[in-house]
């Protein structure tokens, strides 16, 4: 209170003093104003920032399809589909993964060649926005054979085109969700037989036609 009281009399008594504290006051305000909006600003830019790149980002990931023109054979696909290129995609795999896994018997003991090159080994330097690289991987007999529970897990590992290191991504090969076409085994060996067969038809019947039109015209 003396304090106060105090202060109170030497602005009173001394007003080049008072003026002097005002402004040091005022100093004061328009400094801690200018960090406040500072700090608001910073907020807000990487806000932004934040909202561009989740819109505007790679996302690689890893998946298997059926061969469209040979149902019991999977491929395998490495696609881009975010919005942004992808730079410096590498990939982190097991020791074994069953590559190429063709001939091999259900319940025996061989295995699929181990997977040494490509680009789940050497990574790739680019992939565009929706983008992909394919490749045959093998059949589902053999991988699922090759494979001790059926599936593999990769994670992808990527940039943003200008070097920033981008969210990673944890896929899932599970060739058992193709299990169905176990049951279809014969299917595409019938279908052929099926296809032969009207295809001879077909050229039995063109030759009959040729005959009937040579004798008439003879």
């Amino acid at each position: 209170m003396e304090f106060l009281n105090g202060l109170i009399s030497l602005i009173m008594n001394n007003p080049s003093t008072s003026t002097n504290i005002a402004v040091a006051f005022l100093t004061l305000f328009l400094a801690i104003a200018t960090w406040n909006m500072a700090r608001a600003t910073q907020k807000m830019a990487q806000a932004t920032q934040n909202t561009l790149d989740a819109q505007f980002r790679p996302n690689i990931i890893v998946y298997i399809a059926l061969d469209k023109d040979h149902f019991q054979c999977i491929n395998l696909v490495i696609k881009n589909i975010g919005s942004a290129p992808a730079s410096n995609i590498h990939f982190d795999i097991p020791e074994y993964f069953p590559w190429a896994a063709n001939g091999i018997q259900s319940g025996s003991k061989n295995k699929a060649k181990n997977l040494i090159d490509g680009p789940l080994r050497n990574g790739m330097k680019y992939l565009a926005p929706g983008a992909e690289w394919s490749t045959y991987w093998g059949q589902f007999g053999g991988l699922l054979d090759s494979l001790d529970v059926g599936s593999v897990e990769i994670t992808a590992h990527f940039a943003y085109a200008d070097g920033r290191p981008a969210e990673s991504t944890k896929n899932t090969l599970d060739v058992r969700d193709f299990e169905s076409i176990r049951w279809l085994s014969g299917y595409d060996d019938k279908q052929t037989k099926a296809q032969e067969k009207q295809a001879k038809a077909l050229e039995t019947i063109e030759r009959h036609l040729q005959k009937i039109v040579t004798s008439m015209n003879s």
